[in-house]
């Protein structure tokens, strides 16, 4: 192992530094991991931006990155996370502990307010006590691992609002993670989806076709009412998720349900 390694650190205003840092030893309980790949989450650009995406758990400077994987290189001899050397993990970006918040990639983890190997934008991380890992496979490449954030998350939301074969659903927003959802809702067999974007999405929204999307709209060319209605036959769609990063999709969510159907709101809302 390098005694050294590398790591971008977000400033909070707009800039970034590469930094060199010595490479840890494992905390008590933890371990060290090598980074392979780390995903890139909107989340991501609002701290680039300086934005608290987080209240009460984000730090400037900060190393960045929370859908990481890599290989564990060095384990605590008093670790007890269910893995070995060698093996390639995801990490649970939420570190269960009594006391504060602390989410890899954007807390001061250790609470002395150094910045540290805590997020994927390193090239090591440094694993504390009690961090969920979970071992993955080592055939496909790692930046499609990565993948594993969003898609649980989608679906962890799509049980949570619950979808059955007889609904409309509607997701708004059709990033990785409104496609991650799409997936996920699809797998419950709905009777349609409609998947909503902008002119700029021209991509994402093509994407969603593929996927299995009934219809794609762009609200800024098309009504999205009108589409919704027209193929709900007046009613409405019974499930929403607004996965969106803007605010107006919060009343568009409430005009495009039924009465009596379920809204799920799961965009973070960091661009007005």
């Amino acid at each position: 192992m390098s005694e050294t390694c590398r790591a971008a650190v977000f400033l909070g205003d707009h800039t970034y530094e590469v930094r060199e840092f010595t490479v840890p030893d494992p905390p008590p309980g933890g371990a060290v991991l090598q980074v392979e790949a780390v995903g890139l989450c909107g989340s991501d650009v609002a701290q680039y931006e300086g934005i608290e995406i987080v209240p009460g758990a984000c730090a400037f400077p900060v190393v960045p990155g929370h859908e990481t994987v890599g290989r564990v290189v060095k384990l605590a001899s008093d670790a007890q996370l269910g893995v070995q050397e060698g093996d390639r993990v995801a990490v649970n970006e939420i570190l269960m502990a009594p006391g504060p918040l602390r989410l890899y990639g954007y807390s001061d983890m250790r609470g002395d307010g150094e910045v540290g190997l805590w997020g994927g934008y390193g090239e090591y991380m440094e694993i504390f006590a009690g961090t969920e890992l979970h071992r993955m496979s080592s055939g496909p490449p790692a930046e499609q691992m990565t993948l594993f954030e969003p898609l649980a998350s989608a679906v962890h939301w799509v049980d949570i609002v619950g979808v059955s074969e007889r609904e409309t659903v509607v997701v708004q927003g059709p990033g990785h993670q409104g496609l991650a959802v799409l997936e996920a809702v699809l797998a419950k067999r709905p009777r349609q989806v409609v998947v909503t974007g902008t002119s700029d999405d021209g991509l994402r929204l093509d994407a969603a076709k593929e996927i299995g999307a009934a219809a794609v709209v762009m609200v800024d060319q098309e009504d999205a009412h009108d589409v919704v209605y027209d193929l709900t036959r007046g009613l409405g769609a019974d499930v929403v998720f607004d996965v969106a990063t803007a605010t107006a999709t919060v009343p568009m969510a409430v005009d495009l349900a039924r009465s009596g159907g379920r809204i799920l709101l799961a965009g973070l809302k960091h661009f007005a």
